[in-house]
């Protein structure tokens, strides 16, 4: 892996197998797990862990069982390990079936995925949480290209909040992105500093939509797919 790349990995949450994949799991992840009232919430935590930990396994050249992890005070996780630590970074994001991974190389990196939702409010839902320019963006779109131009504009903010790494405490409606579903990227620059954040679509469809975030403007997204079978059977094309 390059420093100039962001993996982004594309998966679906295994139809079975999870007996298997409750077996990489940590403890206190299998804590977290029992948590959840409803079974679904349950395998499906349990999936995207597994899959988080068979993709960073790939890259750390260890089984996903010995992966271990830490959080910063806004919950963001990052890798254990002080060898590994400051060199990978990684992010995750799910929607439905859908899990999206993005790895990137001494660099914070952030992604996010929304299968469309018709039922969303998304006029209401703009004006409480996108920036005044967004929100003038998004209504002056035709009405047919609305509800895609909300979807785009909200996963490319989530994708460079979840980048920052500091949670509600970065507010939506304090930064611009791009709102028009056409376009591909859109920099950022943040008030107090030189830092410079890129936030770029990835691919998608009519279904679902999804974006990725990470500093400086000088990287590529290179993305791969992983399927898990029966829990113990990975495929990687």
């Amino acid at each position: 892996m390059n420093h100039n790349e962001i993996h982004v990995w594309s998966a679906h949450m295994p139809a079975h197998g999870f007996g298997k994949l409750r077996g990489l799991l940590s403890v206190d992840e299998l804590t977290r797990a029992q948590r959840f009232h409803f079974d679904r919430d349950r395998r499906h935590f349990i999936g995207r862990r597994a899959i988080l930990r068979i993709v960073l396994a790939t890259y750390l050249e260890n089984t996903p069982g010995s992966v271990r992890f830490s959080y910063n005070d806004f919950g963001k996780p990052c890798l254990a390990d002080p060898a590994h630590s400051k060199r990978l970074s990684f992010n995750l994001s799910h929607s439905g079936e859908l899990i999206r991974i993005a790895v990137a190389i001494d660099r914070d990196v952030g992604i996010d995925v929304e299968v469309v939702d018709e039922s969303v409010p998304i006029d209401s839902l703009a004006r409480r949480v996108f920036s005044p320019r967004e929100i003038a963006t998004l209504e002056a779109l035709p009405e047919s290209l609305r509800r895609a131009g909300f979807f785009s504009c909200w996963t490319r903010k989530e994708a460079y909040v979840k980048a920052r790494g500091k949670g509600l405490s970065l507010p939506l409606a304090s930064f611009d992105v791009s709102v028009e579903s056409g376009s591909t990227a859109t920099l950022i620059r943040e008030d107090r500093s030189s830092t410079v954040w890129k936030v770029e679509n990835l691919e998608g469809g009519a279904a679902h939509y999804a974006a990725g975030a990470a500093k400086g403007g000088d990287w590529k997204t290179v993305c791969r797919t992983i399927r898990v079978e029966g829990g113990d059977r990975v495929v990687m094309p």
